[in-house]
């Protein structure tokens, strides 16, 4: 009996042996091979989301990898811990990474082909951080469980259990963009993690053992039956009573499908253009904006971006849009208008236009974008076209400078008599014309030279696009099935349609901008580039267009600079520039849309803007030139070509939002105009600051005359001027109760309306409270616009807009 006794502890102590020999061979020889080293296990690479936040705090959208955003041990809920623990290792707390009661269990799964069981919370982690997808193979999936218990022991060693289990739901991906158990909540109940109830939790959990077989959105059936599992489990381990059991799995499964991904609509032009500066900056800064969890704090306030994005929607979709399609019913072409009475150029215009657009798509983009030939023959082109622009600005700057002293001169010539320092400002004058002359005919010549050799590159290029292009013809004009933008519940219907025939329906939507900005502090406080991101990626922001009467404030603050006021009287009455006057080819006489009843009338300038009334306007430029607009539209921070023409003053340049609205920042802000700020700072995972911005101010108006502009463009949206006149400004109906007025009289609004030529483009520019908001509303193609003249006036297709965005915020 003894005998047997010494060999069983001999055998016994030989399996230790063995068994120590064996596991510290995996861990340190690489026996089953190469295992992650210490530096590895005590830094596992998580891909982390960088995030941007707005400046109130909320979450406004991530960029990733995988979408993760790691969260700490006291954020997680307690029963989401108790709801893991029943159910995948109730003895989780009385183990060191393997569970030895159920390695039985394990190893009868591996031959049996069952899940294997008995995986403790430890191994999951180090199969999700450090091993392959489990293999069909018997032996390897042996192996790969033997890797797994040896890491998860290591783990153990390095790590307290509850940084083992924060890791395992930072770690977890839960499907539909949700990696981590933070997104998760958000993405299936659209809730904080600290806010989920005890069977939301069970939910999760319950993913746990399938993300597929058991989502609450794929399969509720059989998610709403696991979830009850779960919460049984935790009802033997003592987690829960019998009686919260009973109540809890007699509640209905409710989720939400919340779209937290990169391609959600919420602020997506904003993001944008965010991401634009972050990959430049991490680039730059040695960081990866996808996998190192920035934090990126911005100017944004959540629900003015909110509210800015839903007056969009709300004007465009229930109101302007079929307005605008009403008008331009069983009409041919329409809404495209090329003012011809020829067909034939009609057809050809409307074809050139659908072909650029072809050009400019993302499906011939794609194919374009392989063909090297094509892309190196550009090159060649743009090589030549980058000195050309160069020194065609050049020469339209001298061109201007050449007209302006030109005037100059004709303007003392004209006395009959000179005094003695106009002879020689005469003699001046004519030696520096001489000299810009000299220089603008060199500008000529090397304009000239190289004109011929890009007109020689780009018909080279053009020679090896025209195959490209016609075959590209062929494949837009067959119909396929293609997902197009449509104002319907979900914004996206399936419809059979050539590309060719896709591109003429999108082009038929209006389009629109809004930029939101604290004059105070320069901030953005809403961004919205366009109606849906997803179908129209073009952000109208930084977009360039014709600017209408939006423009005449900069008139009349170089009016008041020069010694006016906004009672300050000048007579309405008709005003020509003849032809020569800077450059012009034909005599020019503006004309006046409205206030006829006003004509030939003495009146103030504050009716004269609040009227926006052509004449004044133009009186004012021919008062003090051409060259003063400009200088003025300068200082505004206008830095796009401005034509040294007189119909400058009634907005016929073409500037972006983005420029409009901090120009007009210098109105309320005591004549100091902010550059825009869009980003707050830039933290790293840990929050070390990275990045500050700091704001950009520019001294553009003395304070008196800043707080006169605001007094003159208060007329915009009032019934009377100041001597009790009748005038009703063109943006009066915000007082009215129109949907989008109702604005009380004690409510102060700095305004100004825009309408372009043929209504291609509408515009608004508020102010109240501080908040310099402006609005543009268009289609894509200039050629696309309302035929009548007071449904696309500014005041009918920017104006609504502003005033829904702004009823919630103002005092």
């Amino acid at each position: 009996m003894a005998k047997y006794i010494i060999r069983f502890w001999i055998f016994f102590f030989s399996c230790l042996l063995f068994a120590w020999t064996f596991f510290y061979g995996i861990a340190n020889w690489n026996l089953l091979g190469e295992l992650p080293s210490t530096q590895q296990l005590e830094n596992p690479k998580f891909y982390q989301a960088s995030e941007i936040y707005s400046s109130d705090g909320a979450l406004i959208g991530t960029y990733y990898t995988e979408n993760r955003i790691n969260v700490e041990y006291k954020e997680i809920p307690v029963n989401l811990v108790k709801a893991l623990i029943a159910t995948e290792d109730k003895r989780y707390h009385n183990h060191s990474g393997i569970d030895f009661r159920g390695l039985g269990r394990a190893v009868a799964g591996i031959f049996t082909g069952g899940k294997g069981g008995a995986s403790t919370i430890t191994q999951q982690l180090a199969k999700m951080l450090f091993t392959e997808r489990r293999s069909g193979n018997k032996l390897k999936a042996i192996k790969q469980k033997l890797k797994e218990w040896v890491m998860a022991v290591r783990l153990e060693r390095l790590y307290t259990k509850e940084e083992i289990i924060t890791m395992y739901f930072n770690q977890y991906d839960f499907f539909y963009s949700a990696v981590g158990v933070y997104n998760a909540s958000r993405v299936y109940f659209g809730k904080n993690l600290n806010d989920l109830t005890i069977e939301e939790c069970a939910t999760l959990v319950a993913m746990f053992k399938s993300p597929v077989g058991y989502n609450p959105i794929k399969n509720p059936k059989r998610s709403t039956g696991r979830r009850n599992t779960v919460m049984a489990l935790m009802r033997n381990a003592g987690y829960i009573t019998t009686t919260e059991y009973d109540s809890l799995k007699a509640v209905p499964l409710k989720v939400v499908k919340r779209d937290i991904s990169e391609g959600n609509e919420y602020a997506a032009y904003f993001r944008e253009h965010i991401r634009g500066f972050m990959k430049k900056w991490a680039k730059e800064n040695n960081y990866n904006l996808y996998t190192d969890g920035l934090k990126i704090y911005t100017s944004i306030d959540s629900k003015m971006q909110r509210e800015a994005e839903k007056a969009m929607t709300r004007h465009l979709q229930k109101e302007l849009q079929p307005a605008f399609e009403k008008e331009w019913r069983r009409r041919k072409n329409g809404p495209f208008d090329f003012q011809t009475d020829s067909k034939e150029e009609e057809a050809k215009s409307l074809k050139r236009i659908l072909y650029n657009g072809m050009r400019r798509s993302e499906r011939y983009q794609t194919v374009y974008y392989r063909k090297k030939y094509l892309l190196n023959a550009y090159e060649d082109y743009k090589k030549i076209k980058k000195p050309y622009d160069m020194q065609l600005d050049s020469l339209e700057k001298y061109k201007g400078a050449l007209h302006e002293k030109e005037f100059d001169l004709k303007l003392l010539k004209r006395k009959d008599t000179l005094k003695y320092f106009e002879e020689i400002l005469i003699d001046k004058y004519q030696e520096e014309f001489d000299d810009l002359l000299s220089e603008y005919e060199h500008y000529q010549d090397e304009v000239s030279d190289l004109k011929e050799d890009l007109e020689e590159a780009y018909g080279e290029y053009q020679e090896l696009l025209k195959p490209f292009d016609d075959s590209m013809k062929v494949v837009f004009n067959k119909k396929v099935k293609m997902k197009v933008f449509s104002w319907e519940k979900g914004r996206t219907v399936t419809k059979t349609m050539t590309p060719l025939d896709s591109i003429f329906y999108h082009k038929k939507f209006l389009r629109g901008g809004l930029l939101s900005v604290d004059a105070t502090t320069g901030y953005v406080k809403a961004w919205v580039g366009g109606i849906n991101h997803k179908h129209f990626k073009y952000d109208h922001i930084k977009a360039k267009r014709q600017v209408g009467s939006t423009f005449k404030p900069f008139i009349y603050a170089a009016a008041i600079e020069h010694g006016m006021d906004p009672s300050s009287v000048i007579m309405n009455k008709e005003i020509t520039f003849y032809k020569g006057e800077y450059g012009i080819p034909e005599t020019w006489t503006p004309v006046n849309s409205g206030a006829k009843n006003l004509e030939y009338e003495l009146i103030t300038l504050k009716t004269g803007l609040a009227k926006s009334i052509n004449w004044v306007a133009a009186g004012l430029t021919k008062k003090m030139g051409v060259y003063t607009a400009i200088e003025f539209a300068r200082r505004f921070g206008i830095e796009g070509r401005l034509e040294p023409v007189p119909s400058i003053c009634l907005g016929t340049a073409d500037v972006s939002l983005w420029e409009m609205v901090s120009a007009y920042t210098a109105f309320p802000n005591k004549g100091e105009r902010f550059e825009p700020i869009t980003l707050l700072r830039i933290e790293d995972k840990n929050g070390k600051v990275l990045y500050e911005s700091q704001p950009k101010k520019y001294k553009v108006l003395s304070e008196s005359t800043a707080s006169q502009m605001m007094d003159i463009m208060e007329g915009n949206t009032t019934r009377f001027d100041d001597n009790g006149k009748t005038i009703q400004g063109t943006g009066y109906r915000l007082r009215t109760g129109k949907p989008y007025g109702g604005y009380p009289a004690k409510v102060k609004i700095s305004g100004k309306t825009g309408t372009t030529q043929s209504s291609s483009d509408g515009w608004y520019m508020g102010i109240a409270n501080n908040i310099v908001t402006g609005v543009w509303v268009g289609c894509e193609d200039r050629s696309a616009h309302f035929r009548n003249g007071a449904l696309g006036q500014g005041a009918n297709m920017a104006l609504p807009i502003w005033g829904y965005y702004m009823q919630k915020f103002v005092e």
